[in-house]
């Protein structure tokens, strides 16, 4: 018998060819496994009955098939070839999947010599890669990565990048050398489309058509929901001319592999423009191309975007399944059989990849974290520390015995660790001492019971300012230290939806929590707590740590004597815990630092040869030294400048007492034709938005304020970087991190004094805020009019120009900060903004990082609104101004940001706002995603700005989404001042919108006398309100607001004893006198309350409320003697010996 086939034959006719003419597939007599020489893999269904499709004939199974194949494999022949098609076990994909099915092949057909992997893919459409759905990708090797990249192996550095490891095979050379050939003939219009061809052996199979409509969004637009793309606005549609010629598009180039689906845009167009530029995503070809020779083929269902649906996959697979169909048509016979067996080659790496399989799932998994949680790295300012850390240095600290007791009690519960408290002056090396703890505790942690966690707040970082850094970055440190840790971090992930949202400050702490829960012992160090902008977040935290954990926590923490941080510390840390770095300890490490530095350091072996000289340095210096380890440090650095023994004893002789004095001299040697160099570092170092790298100064430097040529020359960047620190010296300091050398100021009491009034005169006034940010945004934009336009890619501009990056994102804060007025800034912002056209566009491309054609077209077809939008967007007051006085409409919108004063509001940039009104926009005009003006300012609790709309012309009766009209939404956000506005311009008092109710039952919900008075004075009927919700009178007594129910009723609201009555009961339950006294007045004259009287007696006495007993009794002279006589029972049994004696006096 002959197996059953998954070819369908109902169009096969007796002739012994089907309707379209191709040869009968009828099975014949299998054949012996030694003839195989072809190998066909495919991961999916539609893949596998399309491959299956291409085979001239079907042979049955081979009778001595391995016993232990798992697989099940369709057996043929295309051309002279005899193929093997093997799918993927149902459901499973992936590298490893694949390298499982290889893993069998081999065991069943060792004669195999090449393979194919033919399937669906993810396109990456570029300017230079027109790809579109149902075209082909086949792997080829590019002279730099070997036609398949596996993008997410690798391993995650410090400073966050991601660095792939690890190298693919290429195809083998047989298999490329089919492609010129294919490539000829497909190229030839004078040749048949055999592609074409080939995908017609499936037009009896509708679903395999190739599908009407091929759509690519553009990369910012995503899927608005749904299993097709209908609900998507066709405005982000990216036009594309009509291709003609073949009907499948062939690409030849690198296809990325991996383990997971990419259905993201950002992703896409990062990897897109990384330098493996590759063609398509898919997830099994790295699984092979090291395991047996393979060519990959790929069909495009998608743009591996948000957008991705099944529509083109059957297709797609079908177009894939063609092309290697005329790949082996074309491929000889001869050639296959020259190729050596894979058998040997596969065996050795089957095993390889799946010991592979874990880490490189491991690692995408913590990159995507570590891009979700962005934990900063403290590691950097550990290394930088521990460089200076001479031999000896802080060892009367670690042999103190406050520092035993911290280090060494582990373990035991029963008696809590006290923390430690390193406090001293500015530059008495408390980060030094710091980094010694850490240093020693590091040998601590080879247990998984014990972790070792710490963080240096750092005034230059931006980065590492806050609480929230410091939270996060323990978390990562957590989860790197054990797979259960990174796993609860994982959940933390899931639970954002999918790392959708951040984590809240709730959630990171119950994670922390939940990390160190079987921890025997955590040690924690903070350093310069005093450089922490949210301080007291950071405080409050460690009172918590002490409470949460108790022995086996070991607090260190090191700052500046600050009143706040003094008056916490003391509560928190014992009296033998608060170590004080007075002079005579911090003058013992000054000493080793000394001592160490002058063996050392190269700048000192012309002193180390003069006999005595080098013991007379360290004795001038430590006998003014006075526990200030900074000011030590830059005497030798100012020493080891000198050139001769006169010099250095002169500056022995005369050195300064303090550091103020130090940083003065310092500035004062730097050299005349130095100084303006100096002094843009330090502008920029003290106002940078964050550590700036080497390159970036260099830049910096080398743009020129002169009107005449041009603004920025390449050739004008310092040749060699260390004249930086020799410009700059001791105030500045290269360190290393994982992005490169960043530059920084040396310490913060350089920046003090830098800020401070006590500076030289020629640095003083240019040290003014207003003045370095002036002189730092005119740099940006300077920068920014110069950049290349002509190097159209993101990737190159950057390369070729480093500061871009923070010129492009930052220049609008220091503008801001500069007091945007400044003219020279102004003039800048208009040349930027109205002049220079393609400076425009490209610093909006740089800014919304991206270079995709799409959103470059946008750009420029839009050139009109833009400027205006980005001014209001970024609070930009005098370019908006600016930019209205050269006639340009205020009333500009935009159907996906909405208009520049809806951008003004949502950013909260209040006088551009003012700005615009009295310009004349239009306060009703309403785009885009926001809500209108005067719902957007009454959102973010802006009164006098909704005011000001009001008054503008708002109108006052507009609807919003959450309140239903603007009049409700001020009286439930209590913005009193705009509520009365609102009714005087003619807002409804009694206007009623589904589910939102009436403004009386807003404020009577939450309790507003003023705002009800406006709203009764105006009109508004108490009776009125919206369907089977509460009425006003019903709200009020719910929220138990006596003054407001009182009001109603003497206002007209109804009196309904169902509502009154049960509301009379549940008040004396609960002793609201003033409520019950409103209440009685209210029902006194319905008979059908009274019964609900006796009913409030009965609650107020068993409650103990003897004033309402007393009132009830006085109100209602003839009270049913049953409720009297449940009442006293009650009092009785709970001993309210008044209430028993008033009842009994009834």
């Amino acid at each position: 018998m002959f197996k059953q086939r998954k070819i369908s034959h109902d169009l096969l006719s007796s002739t012994g060819r089907d309707e379209l003419g191709h040869r009968e597939q009828t099975p014949q007599q299998g054949e012996p496994v030694d003839r195989y020489t072809v190998g066909w893999i495919c991961a999916l269904q539609e893949e596998y009955d399309s491959a299956c499709r291409m085979l001239d004939e079907e042979f049955d199974d081979p009778v001595e098939l391995d016993a232990s194949d798992d697989n099940t494999y369709t057996f043929g022949r295309v051309g002279f070839h005899h193929v093997v098609v093997g799918c993927l076990p149902a459901g499973r994909y992936g590298t490893n999947s694949a390298a499982c099915v290889a893993r069998d092949m081999m065991r069943s057909f060792p004669s195999l010599r090449s393979a194919l992997m033919v399937g669906i893919g993810g396109g990456l459409p570029t300017l230079s890669n027109d790809i579109r759905l149902g075209d082909v990708v086949v792997s080829m090797p590019n002279g730099v990565f070997g036609g398949v990249v596996q993008y997410d192996l690798g391993k995650r550095l410090p400073n966050g990048d991601f660095q792939r490891t690890g190298h693919l095979n290429a195809p083998p050379n047989k298999l490329l050398g089919v492609i010129p050939e294919i490539r000829k003939r497909y190229n030839d219009p004078r040749k048949p489309d055999a592609i074409a061809e080939h995908l017609r052996r499936m037009d009896d199979m509708p679903d395999y058509r190739r599908p009407a409509h091929d759509h690519l969004f553009q990369a910012h637009y995503t899927h608005q929901g749904g299993d097709s793309c209908l609900s998507c606005d066709p405005s982000q549609l990216i036009q594309r001319e009509e291709r003609k010629g073949r009907v499948v598009g062939v690409h030849y180039g690198t296809i990325a592999s991996g383990n997971s689906v990419i259905k993201d845009a950002a992703v896409r167009s990062e990897l897109a423009k990384s330098d493996m530029n590759p063609l398509c995503f898919e997830m099994e070809g790295a699984g092979l191309m090291n395991n047996l020779p393979c060519l990959v083929v790929r069909g495009i269902c998608d743009y591996s975007d948000s957008h991705k649906n099944d529509v083109w996959h059957k297709y797609a697979a079908l177009a894939a399944a063609a092309y290697a169909r005329e790949l082996l048509i074309v491929l000889k016979p001869t050639k296959v059989a020259s190729m050596p067996s894979w058998a040997v080659e596969v065996k050795t790496s089957i095993e390889c990849i799946s010991g592979h399989m874990q880490e490189v799932q491991t690692s995408f998994d913590e990159d995507r974290l570590h891009r979700w949680l962005c934990p900063p790295d403290p590691s950097t300012n550990f290394n930088a520390a521990i460089m200076s850390l001479a031999p000896g240095t802080g060892t009367w600290l670690l042999n103190s015995k406050a520092y035993k007791i911290w280090k060494g009690n582990r373990g035991l519960e029963a008696t809590p660790v006290p923390p430690i408290w390193l406090r001293g002056i500015p530059g008495s090396g408390k980060t030094v001492l710091s980094s010694s703890i850490i240093e020693d505790c590091a040998g601590l942690v080879s247990s998984p019971t014990t972790s070792l966690l710490y963080f240096f707040f750092d005034f230059t970082d931006a980065e590492k300012r806050t609480h929230d850094a410091m939270v996060r970055s323990f978390v990562w440190q957590l989860a790197g230290q054990g797979s259960n840790e990174m796993r609860i971090l994982s959940e933390l992930f899931s639970r954002c939806n999918g790392g959708r949202a951040q984590p809240s400050r709730k959630h990171l702490y119950n994670t922390f929590g939940d990390m160190v829960k079987g921890k025997k012992d955590i040690y924690i160090v903070i350093d310069a707590l005093d450089e922490c902008t949210d301080r007291k977040n950071v405080m409050w935290l460690m009172q918590k740590f002490t409470s949460w954990w108790k022995a086996e926590l070991h607090l260190c923490v090191s700052s500046r004597q600050e009143k706040d941080i003094n008056k916490v510390l003391q509560q928190i840390v014992p009296e033998n815990g608060r170590i004080v770095l007075d002079k005579e300890r911090v003058n013992a490490d000054i000493h080793h630092y000394l001592r160490r530095r002058l063996q050392v350091d190269e700048g000192f072996d012309k002193w180390r040869k003069l006999p005595n000289t080098a013991q007379e340095i360290e004795r001038k210096i430590m006998d003014k030294a006075d526990g200030m380890f900074r000011w030590a440090v830059c005497q030798l650095n100012s020493i080891r400048g000198c050139l001769d023994l006169p010099m250095l004893r002169d500056t022995l002789s005369s050195l300064p007492d303090t550091m103020e004095e130090t940083y003065s001299r310092i500035l004062s040697t730097i050299a005349d034709s130095h100084k303006n160099y100096a002094l843009r570092i330090l502008q920029w170092l003290v106002y940078a938005v964050r550590p700036l790298m080497i390159e970036e100064i260099i830049d910096v430097l080398a743009v020129s304020f002169n009107e005449e040529g041009h603004a920025f020359d390449p050739r004008n960047r310092l040749l060699d970087v260390e004249d930086i620190l020799s410009i700059c010296s001791s105030l500045v300091t290269i360190e290393k991190s994982g992005q490169g050398l960043l530059v920084k100021l040396s310490h913060l009491s350089v920046r003090d004094y830098l800020v401070s009034s006590h500076t030289q005169a020629f640095f003083r006034n240019s040290m003014e805020s207003e003045t370095a940010n002036t002189a730092i945004s005119s740099i940006c934009l300077r920068y920014i009019l110069q950049l290349d336009t002509n190097c159209y890619s993101d990737r190159r501009i950057r390369e070729r120009f480093p500061l871009t990056t923070y010129a492009v994102m930052h220049w609008p804060i220091h503008a801001r900060a500069a007091g945007e007025g400044s003219a020279s800034v102004l003039r800048l912002i208009e040349e930027l903004f109205l002049l220079q056209d393609e400076s425009f566009c490209t610093w909006v491309c740089l800014y919304k990082n991206s270079v995709s054609s799409g959103w470059k077209d946008h750009v420029r077809a839009r050139k009109d609104r833009l400027p205006l939008f980005y001014a209001s967007l970024l609070g930009l007051t005098g370019a908006v101004k600016l930019i209205l006085d050269k006639g340009i409409s205020p009333n500009l919108y935009d159907a996906d940001v909405g208009t520049p004063l809806q951008i003004a509001l949502h950013q909260g940039n209040i006088d551009i706002v003012e700005c615009l009104l009295a310009r004349g926009a239009d306060p009703n005009l309403k785009s885009g995603v926001f809500e209108s003006p005067l719902v957007e300012a009454m959102s973010q609790d802006r009164e006098h700005i909704a005011v000001r709309l009001i008054e503008y012309g708002a109108n006052p009766s507009q609807t919003c989404v959450e309140h239903g009209c603007a009049l409700n939404m001020a009286l439930a956000k209590n913005l009193a001042t705009v509520a009365r506005c609102l009714l005087d311009k003619g807002a409804n008092p009694n206007a009623n919108y589904k589910p939102h109710g009436t403004p009386l039952q807003i404020v009577s919900e939450n309790g507003n006398e003023q705002m009800l008075q406006w709203l009764l004075d105006k009109g508004a009927n108490p009776n009125i309100y919206r369907g089977k919700a509460d009425s006003p009178l019903q709200k009020a007594l719910y929220y138990s607001r006596p003054q407001i129910v009182d009001v109603l009723l003497r206002s007209g609201a109804e009196a309904i004893p169902s509502i009154c009555g049960p509301a009379l009961e549940r008040a004396a339950y609960d002793g609201r006198l003033e409520m019950v006294r409103v209440l009685i007045s209210a029902c006194s004259h319905a008979n059908s309350c009274k019964g609900h009287w006796g009913v409030a007696l009965w609650m107020a006495s068993s409650s103990g409320h003897e004033q309402i007993v007393r009132l009830l009794l006085q109100k209602y002279a003839h009270m049913p003697a049953d409720f009297v006589g449940l009442a006293l029972e009650w009092a009785t049994v709970r001993n309210h010996h008044g209430i028993v004696k008033l009842l009994r006096q009834r």
